[in-house]
């Protein structure tokens, strides 16, 4: 609904009349002299969200852009560094609404309006498994709290009954929930208080660690305004009301396709993984879920994600009412369809094709499969083809099962633990883009379809399924989508020299250095991060869509302030991508060995930083040391490939061999970088 000036300025006359108009504290009409409205963010904050129920974190910007295409002004971003100087910053001026999950507190609450509830959390009070058992709040008395300063959590513990303030200890504003339970796991204290959503997926992690209470009153979470501010206040609840809680606050029962359409949201179940659904430098990336967020957008639905244990689990919660649709690259088969679903019509049609290694003799046709032993899921359609080949060419051949998804037995494969085994085409396609040693070939059966399913009497919502697969499958939107995925070839040239005849080390050392140094990083380190990213080529573009030298993708472009078409300029993109690398090292304590230091930074660059902060705690839980990069930390990213370490991390599904050799890379040509200066030079050049 797009209202007319008149309506603006009826409403603008309201809210003099209740309230003192500030002429320098902007309202309604601020905002439109402005043509803008000031929205302010936490930097980064997608970057650390896995959703793996409800929607995801992009839902709040689209939501907020929005709000300003109704008032008819432009949406200005205005970011900040740490979530607890977002209301500062909002009480100075800086922006007009803060648009990030707030939790309401009756101190924030004596500075700041909110708007309506977005949502509401529960608060659980947690503590080291077998150290404390509360009964009734009474127990609380004696333990002693870790909280952080200024936040919602502290206020919360300062009101536990028994809990002395004395026995409180604060720790520094901004101090991250993962640094607060590795405090608590450490012993620095007995008990903390988080919300359930951010314990849930931390207690994943921390083995250590239990809930042992949770508080009986729930806390709203909203976004806020200046108190002064009650025109942008009332529009703002009004349209969140229309716009975002409509849907909300229905029940969500299992529907067809008209109840969806009522109800605004389709919830997709789906797992994570390299082909389906993954968290990749902050984005929300995987070939189903961009598939279904073109279905949802097409009819004006918000995509909601949520993500099964594992793919037994798939079928199951749709038929309990868990998820409107399965999208997770599954193979159509009759005997699923007899569980009670219904396929569409395939989106994707794939070979299942035999896996080896290279180092091990090829088998160039199925016939050399005697004898040979291939390992699959007992639920996957692998197990039925090879016993049909097997009669087929009157062959014995040892078929092994195993619970582990495809991805991982691929894994299993490359270790040597496993002899050979079978994918889908398009699986194998991502596979081979990073594992030199892997073989694919040849094919055992041709043409499989994969399509989504829904319960088999949702017989609408099939139906606008299959035809948006009718309209979309083979366009140009389709095949760049599928190119993205599965034809995204990856640069496998040999290292070679890109030095200049004057001993210079790219083209763009002098751009590097001067902000290499404003930065503190070695120059050095940054050429040799650019050719890794962009081999000194400034026009390169990703079918991921990440841009300029050092790669970045947009989303990162538009948290730096920075034009996503601006990335073409290297003095821009080495700028940008130098920024982000700061952000990143900001996320691991300067306690760190300087050079370890300096490898977690290359590989949360590469893979984000949420995912090395995963491999941190994983190193130490396999008994290694967390603080330590090569032969360490590493080694726990190579496991987070895994479904049965994956599911226990905060950030989910990784590709741990790309970060692993993206350091490893970057490091070999740095060294080689410093070795050059010390022969020209006899001394190192700094």
């Amino acid at each position: 609904m797009i209202r007319s000036p008149q309506t603006w300025m009826t409403i603008l006359v309201a809210c003099c009349l209740t309230s003192a108009c500030a002429p320098d504290e902007p309202d309604l009409r601020g905002i439109h002299d402005r043509e803008a409205i000031r929205l302010l963010h936490w930097r980064f904050e997608n970057f650390d969200s896995l959703p793996r129920k409800g929607l995801g974190p992009e839902s709040y910007r689209r939501v907020a852009e929005g709000f300003a295409s109704e008032l008819g002004v432009a949406p200005q971003w205005r970011m900040v560094d740490r979530f607890d100087e977002l209301i500062p910053r909002l009480l100075d001026g800086e922006g007009d609404v803060v648009v990030a999950n707030l939790m309401v507190s009756e101190a924030r609450a004596a500075h700041v309006a909110f708007t309506v509830p977005l949502f509401q959390v529960s608060e659980w009070v947690l503590a080291r498994k077998g150290a404390v058992r509360i009964s009734n709040p009474a127990d609380f008395s004696g333990l002693t709290f870790g909280s952080v300063l200024r936040s919602a959590a502290r206020e919360t513990t300062r009101s536990l009954a028994g809990v002395d303030e004395s026995r409180m200890l604060d720790l520094p504003a901004g101090t991250r929930p993962e640094g607060l339970m590795a405090q608590l796991a450490g012993g620095a204290f007995d008990a903390i208080v988080l919300d359930d959503g951010t314990a849930a997926a931390l207690l994943e992690t921390y083995d250590g660690i239990e809930r042992v209470y949770t508080l009986p009153q729930k806390r709203n979470v909203a976004w806020a305004v200046r108190p002064d501010s009650p025109g942008l206040l009332a529009t703002l609840n009004d349209y969140i009301t229309q716009h975002h809680l409509a849907g909300e606050r229905r029940q969500v029962d299992p529907q067809d396709w008209a109840g969806i359409r009522e109800r605004g949201r389709l919830r997709m179940l789906t797992v994570d993984g390299p082909v389906s659904y993954y968290l990749w430098r902050g984005e929300l990336m995987g070939f189903d879920y961009e598939l279904m967020k073109r279905f949802a957008r097409a009819h004006k639905l918000q995509l909601e994600v949520v993500l099964a244990r594992s793919a037994d689990d798939l079928v199951p919660w749709l038929l309990a009412g868990r998820g409107d649709v399965v999208a997770a690259s599954v193979t159509i088969t009759p005997e699923r369809e007899r569980q009670g679903i219904r396929f569409s019509r395939p989106y994707l049609e794939v070979d299942e094709v035999l896996l080896s290694r290279r180092s091990a003799p090829e088998i160039a046709d199925v016939s050399q499969l005697a004898g040979r032993t291939v390992t699959v899921n007992p639920l996957s359609v692998y197990g039925e083809t090879l016993a049909a080949i097997a009669r087929e060419h009157a062959i014995e051949i040892d078929i092994e099962t195993s619970d582990a998804p495809t991805e991982e037995l691929i894994e299993r494969l490359i270790e040597g633990q496993v002899e050979l085994t079978v994918a889908d085409s398009h699986v194998a396609a991502v596979e081979a883009q990073y594992r030199s040693d892997l073989r694919v070939g040849p094919t055992l059966k041709q043409g499989a379809g994969v399509g989504w399913a829904v319960k088999a009497e949702h017989t609408e919502l099939l139906d606008a399924l299959n035809d948006f697969i009718r309209r979309e499958y083979r366009r140009d939107a389709y095949g760049a989508l599928h190119a993205k995925y599965f034809r995204n070839e990856r640069r496998m040239s040999e290292w070679r020299e890109h030095r200049l005849d004057d001993g210079r080390l790219s083209p763009y050392d002098d751009i590097v250095r001067p902000i290499a140094a404003r930065h503190k990083f070695d120059w050095r380190l940054i050429v040799a991060q650019i050719y890794e990213e962009s081999e000194f080529d400034p026009m390169v573009r990703s079918r991921s869509g990440a841009r300029g030298l050092m790669q970045i993708v947009p989303t990162t472009a538009v948290e730096l302030g920075v034009d996503p078409a601006d990335l073409v300029d290297p003095t821009i993109a080495v700028d940008a991508g130098v920024r982000y690398m700061a952000w990143v090292r900001s996320r691991f304590p300067d306690t760190l060995p300087l050079a370890d230091r300096q490898w977690f930074t290359l590989a949360a660059y590469n893979a984000g930083p949420g995912h090395v902060q995963d491999a941190r705690i994983l190193a130490r839980r396999q008994g290694w040391d967390g603080n330590q990069w090569f032969g360490s930390v590493e080694r726990a990213m190579l496991l987070l490939s895994k479904r049965e370490y994956a599911r226990k991390a905060r950030h989910g599904y990784v590709r741990g061999i790309e970060p692993v050799n993206y350091v490893a890379s970057i490091r070999r040509r740095y060294q080689a970088y410093i070795d050059h200066n010390v022969a020209r030079d006899g001394a190192i050049s700094r």
